[in-house]
């Protein structure tokens, strides 16, 4: 039963959507490149100006030094003390000069700009040794340049910078770089999401393409012409859709005629043949009772109208339990349960089908038309061995079974009463198909063309739940099934 209901209420898968678009991926693979190489380019830039800026400020106290140890030669050896510090007034008002101070030879204080304490010698002359910033992190810079008068040691200038005033336009300079670099790597992301998007756009109509072609959509064609790769691969699609829309209208207008299990089975086989081979299957054969007479009071269109909606809902309750309806011949149906497509429960499904057919038959007279008379449908089953495959002549076949099987099925039905389905041996020898319904035997019959008689019998119903699940189906398919016109 839980098959049953499967097979009637099938589910609709649902298909998940990217997370990640191709545009999203371009555009952080472009704006990571082009954040690296600006980072990398800002880190080269913010180096070379530091060491520049640097090496500037170091020169500007080192020549700062080497002017004002010219100047304070004569002052310092004659020791007058006033015309040097008239001479280190002027470093006062420099901003980067923190101190400045002139040492004898002795390493005693002259004169400077603020009190400041006697050096060894040993200690002035390794500050005249310094030619470059210090790595470290002080505050400030000392620097000493030897006094020389004729080649004379006359004594040392010292001097001390602010290391944080030199720094700071070095700051600042690296303050506006990053600030630059900043605003090129936002204005690089957004420019790479934009590219991007510009490239994935083709890909994007070539994924939404493919979709459509996968959902059986063929209206969206891409009708854009490029002569790049990308335009090789729409050429390619657009003619597998053609391709693709042939074969589904090839296929559509085949399963007009034949069921969609052979219509499937055809497009698959080498040209269009499937090769007989014996199977096991149900046939139950489909017949109106007492067509020659309602044929013989209608108009030729209302038989028409009458047969191609009965025969409508014969194929319709056969699609439920995967029967295949063979031919129609004349007012009745051969159906084929467990062939062309495999079925382990065909003889049971076939029986369902009968059950449920002859149920909405009863109920569809109630709603019929005021020209139409009640309809009643005999129905004769057998299962047994069969050849199953594509039967005719080179420039025409069909697909159907042929055997001994298929005519013991047709006599059974040609034995039945209106309302009747009548049921070989065979079938209810099948495997758990007499604890699944009820029948009421018929005793032997004679059929035509058979030598012996034939113990048959007649279906009553279904047992429970079978039964139930049947009724519903009854109702929900006359929610469903048109009403014949006046």
């Amino acid at each position: 039963m839980a098959q049953l209901r499967q097979r009637y209420l099938p589910a609709n898968p649902v298909s998940a959507a990217p997370v990640l678009t191709l545009a999203h991926k371009l555009a952080f693979a472009i704006g990571g490149l082009m954040a690296v190489m600006l980072a990398a380019t800002w880190w080269l830039i913010s180096a070379t100006v530091e060491n520049l800026l640097a090496d500037h400020a170091f020169a500007y106290g080192r020549h700062m030094a080497e002017l004002s140890a010219g100047s304070a030669a004569e002052p310092l050896l004659a020791e007058d003390r006033l015309q040097l510090s008239v001479l280190l007034d002027a470093f006062k008002d420099d901003p980067y000069i923190v101190n400045a101070g002139v040492y004898d030879r002795y390493g005693r204080v002259l004169a400077s700009t603020t009190p400041l304490p006697a050096l060894p010698i040993a200690q002035l002359e390794s500050l005249t040794q310094t030619h470059a910033l210090p790595k470290q992190a002080s505050r400030t810079i000392i620097l000493a340049e030897p006094v020389k008068f004729q080649e004379v040691s006359a004594g040392y200038l010292l001097l001390t910078l602010d290391r944080q005033i030199l720094e700071k336009p070095l700051e600042r300079s690296l303050r506006k770089i990053g600030i630059a670099s900043a605003l090129m790597i936002t204005l690089a992301m957004i420019a790479a999401y934009l590219l991007g998007r510009t490239l994935a756009q083709p890909i994007d109509r070539l994924a939404l393409a493919t979709r459509a072609l996968r959902e059986g959509r063929f209206e969206l064609l891409i009708n854009e012409r490029r002569d790049d790769e990308i335009g090789v691969i729409i050429g390619t699609l657009n003619d597998m859709a053609q391709n693709l829309q042939k074969r589904m209208q090839t296929e559509k207008t085949l399963t007009r005629f034949v069921s969609s299990a052979v219509a499937n089975r055809l497009m698959q086989g080498d040209g269009g043949v499937i090769e007989g081979q014996h199977v096991i299957a149900t046939v139950v054969f489909v017949d109106m009772v007492g067509f020659t007479a309602m044929s013989e009071r209608l108009p030729a269109q209302r038989v028409a109208q009458m047969l191609n909606y009965y025969f409508g809902v014969v194929n319709r309750v056969a699609k439920l339990y995967h029967g295949n309806v063979d031919k129609y011949i004349g007012d009745g149906a051969m159906l084929v349960f467990g062939a062309p497509q495999t079925d382990s429960e065909h003889c049971f499904h076939a029986l369902c089908f009968a059950d449920l057919l002859m149920q909405l038959i009863d109920q569809l007279n109630a709603r019929r038309p005021s020209w139409l008379p009640p309809v009643a449908f005999r129905l004769g089953m057998h299962t047994g061995d069969m050849i199953a495959g594509s039967m005719g002549s080179e420039d025409r076949m069909q697909y159907t079974v042929i055997g001994d099987s298929v005519n013991l099925a047709a006599r059974l039905c040609s034995v039945a009463k209106g309302g009747q389905i009548i049921l070989s041996e065979e079938v209810l020898s099948q495997p758990d198909i007499r604890n699944r319904i009820a029948v009421e035997p018929q005793g032997n019959v004679q059929l035509k063309g058979k030598s012996l008689e034939t113990f048959c019998y007649r279906l009553h119903a279904l047992h429970s739940p079978f039964q139930q699940l049947i009724d519903r189906q009854v109702q929900h398919l006359l929610e469903q099934q048109p009403v014949l016109p006046e």
